[in-house]
This record gives C-alpha cells, structure tokens and sequence, in this order.
C-alpha cells in the first residue's frame, strides 16, 4: 500500500503495487551486488530471470518483507543473496568396432583447445592447441575427460590406436559455446569407429589346391595362449583385429577320415 496512508474515494487504502505485479529489474555490477530504495513496507520475492554469462540460472525465488519496527525508523534495510553454479562442460568419447560393434578398451584420446579459451577478464588461461588431457577408453569402450572446461572450442583426436586396428585419423571439433542457462551441464558424446585388422587363413589340399573341410585349426601367440581357434569349411576364415606379433598356425585335428595328415606348424 501507499506508504503516506493515502486511501481512495471508497475509504479503502490506496494499492502501490497489486499481488504479484513486477516492481522493478535489478542488474548487479561488477562487485556482484544490485541495490533498489524507496520501497514500501510490505512483502516481496526476488527471482533471477538472468544467469549472467557461463552461469546456470537459479530457479529459487527468494521472499523477504520489509518491516519497521517504530516510527523513528526513517530506513529499512533488507538483504537478499543469491549464488550460482557455473556451467559445467562434459565431453565423452565411445569406441567400437566397426565390424562386430564390440566395445574397445585401452583406446587413447586427446584433447586440444581450438581457440585461445579466455578468462572472464579477457586473459587467455589456455593457447589454442594446448593438450589439455589424455585418457583411455574403459571396458565399455568409453572415456569422460575429467578436466573441469571453462566454455570454448576444443578439439578430440586418437593419439594411441588399439593393436590390431587402423588408426582413426578423424578430428573431432567440440563447441561448447555457452548458450542455454536453464542447462546445468553440456554434455558432448561422440561415438567413434576402427576398422579392424583382417588374418586371412586358408585350409588347402597340397595336390589339388581345393579348400579343405573338416581340419581343426589354431593360432596360438609367443606365450603359449589359444587366441582363435576353428574348424576349417570351404571358405577362407578371418580373424579380425588380432595384435601385431608373432603366432603359430597349428593344426590340432586333421580330417584322417577322409585320408589327411597332419600338416606342419606354420
């Protein structure tokens, strides 16, 4: 109501602000801080309606009331404080295979900086290409940078590839511009795909040269271990993404019915 008591032609105290009617919009400065005066008595709520930039809007609405306590008291003082979250900036990475679609663990990625990133002063806190981070992808095949990113471009290349695959050469340009207040976190995933090695083996007839059915086949690696093992048909088998190294093709069961040997390690 009218602080002076003023009341209209009905005798009813005249109405300075109706319930829920927009007082004033307030802009705090460079210390944070936002003042009004001259209020009447009475309740009221703050709200934010403007995050400010690289900050998350607060939702809370704040209700104060402005009370004197005698009429000696020329001003009535109120505070109200508000605190907002930075917006946080998630980038992930997930690695299959592009055959099988298997996940690929031990994958390693990097992270650059596209652009100078600046300080909300202007200063530059990271030169554009600077390696912010190296990880590898887990057993699911994924990887979240842990780098707490202020806003900015960056950039996400394989630096490490996985044995057994082609390097993936593809640059991934990251933005995470600040835009959306209302978003808590940006969250950026890429799905990314190795083409995978290919053993080619094929089980011949020395005389005819035919595709041989029926022998039971083994690669077996430098330590001993059993890495593929098959039964021979008519095609070629293919072993997919298997590691750089040495291995031995042994011959574990030969087709003896149908009048077959043995052949020798390879």
């Amino acid at each position: 109501y009218s602080p002076d008591g003023a009341k209209d032609e009905a005798g009813n105290p005249v109405v300075r602000y109706e319930k829920d009617d927009l007082v004033a919009k307030l802009t705090t400065d460079e210390n944070g801080t936002a003042v009004i005066n001259n209020l009447p008595l009475g309740t009221y709520y703050l709200k934010e309606v403007v995050a400010g930039e690289n900050f998350v809007l607060n939702t809370e609405q704040k209700e104060f009331t402005l009370t004197a306590e005698d009429d000696t008291q020329a001003v009535v003082y109120e505070g109200v404080t508000y605190k907002n979250e930075r917006q946080k900036v998630s980038v992930s990475v997930e690695k299959k295979d592009s055959v099988t679609g298997e996940k690929l663990e031990g994958v390693i990625f990097g992270l650059y900086a596209a652009e100078d990133i600046l300080s909300n002063q202007g200063e530059v806190l990271v030169e554009k290409d600077t390696l912010l981070e190296k990880k590898a992808t887990d057993a699911k095949g994924t990887l979240t940078f842990d780098s707490d990113l202020p806003h900015g471009k960056y950039y996400v290349k394989e630096e490490v590839r996985k044995a057994g695959y082609l390097p993936n050469e593809e640059v991934w340009n990251v933005d995470a511009t600040y835009e959306n207040q209302n978003l808590a976190k940006i969250e950026l995933n890429k799905e990314v795909e190795n083409q995978p090695t290919e053993t080619r083996i094929t089980k011949t007839d020395a005389t005819t040269g035919n595709e041989l059915e029926g022998a039971k086949l083994q690669v077996i690696d430098k330590d001993g271990n059993v890495v593929e093992e098959w039964v021979s048909s008519k095609e070629e088998h293919v072993i997919y993404g298997l590691p750089e190294g040495s291995y031995t093709l042994h011959e574990e069961l030969a087709p003896y019915e149908d009048g077959y040997v043995s052949a020798s390690d390879v």
